[in-house]
């Protein structure tokens, strides 16, 4: 199903989010629409290594805990 996005929307979801998957998600749209959409609205600004945001790393299991 087609749901009209309007171009204001995206381009301060595109501003707004740490990443453009993150916006992509917040959108409900898949990552290359959001792309295509982002490129011809020039606000596409990719963050690949995720800088400033919050990266999910496992939890340290102590040594003594596995034997």
């Amino acid at each position: 199903m087609k749901t009209k996005i309007s171009k204001v929307k995206i381009i301060e979801v595109c501003k707004t989010s740490n990443s453009m998957a993150q916006a992509a998600a917040k959108l409900n749209i898949h990552f290359n629409t959001l792309k295509r959409l982002a490129i011809l609205y020039d606000c596409y600004t990719p963050n690949q290594g995720l800088k400033g945001g919050n990266k999910n790393t496992p939890s340290k299991i102590d040594l003594n805990e596995i034997l």
